[in-house]
């Protein structure tokens, strides 16, 4: 999910991972995600090594557990779904998608299962 990876790194949770252009070293990026993700819902903590991975800013000292592509697609999943509902809770979410004819097949059925989860949030798309 290369696009799908980039577009996380660039919403409200996570918005610090970039590793080019002056982003945030990976320590500082894990850092903020965690804070911010822990900040929407702390039952997330089991879940931050996956996130980190996805992100493309793992952690050397607490690698991402080895799954199945399927499986992990799922977690990760689940994780934004998680985190998109909770941060929808406080205030609206709008989240931007550009350039969607760029996007890669895996990318596209990401989003098609993530979408289809904001009904009953307030999130927009």
């Amino acid at each position: 999910m290369p696009w799908m990876s980039r577009c996380c790194r660039s919403s409200g949770c996570c918005a610090a991972t970039s590793r080019h252009r002056g982003g945030l070293p990976r320590r500082g990026a894990r850092d903020k995600i965690a804070t911010r993700l822990l900040a929407l819902d702390p039952e997330l903590s089991s879940e931050l090594a996956l996130l980190f991975d996805f992100l493309e800013v793992p952690d050397p000292d607490v690698p991402a557990p080895q799954l199945a592509p399927e499986v992990r697609r799922r977690r990760v999943l689940e994780v934004l779904r998680r985190a998109t509902a909770k941060r929808s809770e406080g205030d609206t979410l709008l989240l931007v998608l550009e350039d969607l004819h760029w996007f890669d097949p895996h990318s596209v059925a990401f989003l098609e299962a993530w979408l289809p989860t904001f009904p009953g949030t307030r999130t927009w798309w």
